[in-house]
């Protein structure tokens, strides 16, 4: 059975590898995180298969090549662990050139622009400006380069931000790196790509947000009426007054809407109104 690692282990085990060539030309000891390493002893079984796939580029598929030219490519990462690590991921196939990594949405943009990139990396948190803001303005530059987001949040907002910001593909840094090579591929085909983790929780807001659609279609014109006005914090009376109408009629069409919408009280009727954009 194959031994399948994430993307972050993935990173760290091409570092090293890295690191052994150094030991290899100078015969010296290296040391990483308390494990000693020198080169005429034997390397860790499992770092030498997998940076040798990787080297040979087993790890993406053929399609992922434009004709014999590299991928110009920027990472952008606050972190310069994940920027090293990842740029000798992806360096390590052979497919693409990383022509710049930097540490904030702002000199990304400007990089950006300077360098026209085919591909960039880019995770959400960063100073100056995340990278929602820079895949926004990044997008509003550029309709083709491809923007693959690889972060820790797998919270929905941030999901959604992305997506509505114009990115390619969202991938977590816990994902496997077949997730990330399969990301990259997508994108490349001119495909949008989901993390598997995250797809679940994309696809149940969606179906959240076409439920409370079709929710506010049952309701009646009247009925409509009475709920901005209840969610503007209008009284019984004042709602009657406006609308030319008995408070009691009022009370009846309030009714009638919360039972529709399973609403129980004029807190839940106001939250339901401010969701669906009812009111300011």
């Amino acid at each position: 059975m194959s031994h399948k690692i994430g993307v972050l282990e993935a990173m760290e085990k091409c570092i090293v590898r890295q690191l052994i060539g150094i030991a290899d030309r100078t015969n010296d000891e290296i040391s990483i995180s308390n494990m000693h390493i020198r080169s005429n002893e034997p390397i860790n079984r499992q770092i030498s298969i997998s940076c040798r796939a990787l080297e040979t580029g087993k790890l993406i598929s053929p399609e992922i090549r434009v004709g014999s030219k590299l991928i110009k490519t920027i990472i952008a990462d606050d972190h310069s662990l994940m920027r090293d690590g990842l740029r000798a991921l992806l360096q390590a196939t052979g497919e693409f050139d990383v022509i710049a990594m930097l540490e904030n949405g702002e000199d990304l943009i400007q990089k950006a622009q300077q360098l026209n990139p085919e591909l960039v990396i880019l995770d959400i948190t960063m100073p100056q400006r995340t990278g929602i803001d820079a895949a926004i303005e990044l997008r509003r530059r550029s309709a083709d380069v491809k923007i693959v987001v690889l972060t820790f949040h797998d919270e929905p907002q941030y999901i959604h931000a992305a997506l509505e910001a114009g990115v390619n593909a969202y991938v977590l840094k816990d994902d496997r790196k077949d997730d990330l090579f399969k990301a990259i591929e997508s994108v490349l085909e001119g495909k949008t790509y989901l993390s598997p983790t995250i797809a679940g929780k994309v696809v149940n807001g969606y179906l959240t947000r076409t439920r409370q659609h079709n929710t506010w279609e049952v309701l009646s014109n009247r009925e409509r009426q009475v709920i901005k006005l209840v969610a503007e914090g209008l009284r019984t009376k004042d709602i009657a007054s406006s609308l030319s109408l008995s408070p009691k009629t009022i009370e009846k069409h309030r009714t009638n809407l919360m039972k529709k919408l399973d609403l129980h009280n004029v807190s839940e009727v106001t939250a339901y109104a401010i969701q669906n954009g009812l009111v300011d």
